[in-house]
């Protein structure tokens, strides 16, 4: 808990802008729950297991390293692999056009380690980059108040952090 609490106060002060403070909301993992339609389930849950096992520390990136490299994102000297994550994307939202431009753009393309603090690894500031795009093309929203918030937020915190 208390790991949380600190890198989430060093994302913040990385981060100079009152804004900004705003957008390390909709990087928690509940904000994803807040869009009713989340990413399409990837077949390989039990595969994916192990993974969820690990650390959730995202200074490690243990978890964020093993999802990637089960998915097929890693390479084998485990560093991203950018082609073979957009290729997987493009396959997932095959329906959402306008998701796919815009995560080429912004995350494969784009300047995605401006999603989290330079210490954190590839792969966690990739897995944030997707979240923003993802929330932002969200097409049904959860009713609750904090979902209602992150929504307020998704929209300028996408032409911030970018």
């Amino acid at each position: 808990m208390y790991r949380v609490v600190i890198l989430s106060f060093v994302f913040v002060v990385a981060l100079a802008e009152v804004d900004k403070k705003q957008c390390s909301r909709v990087f928690h993992p509940h904000a994803m729950h807040c869009c009713k339609k989340g990413p399409p389930p990837d077949g390989k849950p039990d595969d994916l297991s192990e993974c969820f096992q690990l650390s959730r520390d995202p200074a490690s990136c243990e978890r964020d390293a093993c999802l990637a490299k089960k998915r097929g994102f890693a390479t084998d000297d485990g560093k991203l692999d950018k082609t073979k994550l957009m290729d997987a994307m493009a396959k997932d939202f095959v329906d959402d056009a306008s998701l796919i431009e815009d995560v080429k753009k912004n995350c494969i393309n784009g300047n995605y380690e401006s999603y989290a603090p330079p210490e954190f690894c590839d792969f966690l500031k990739m897995r944030h980059c997707l979240s923003m795009q993802m929330l932002n093309h969200c097409p049904d929203w959860e009713d609750s108040s904090d979902c209602k918030e992150i929504k307020g937020l998704v929209a300028d915190c996408v032409k911030l952090v970018s």
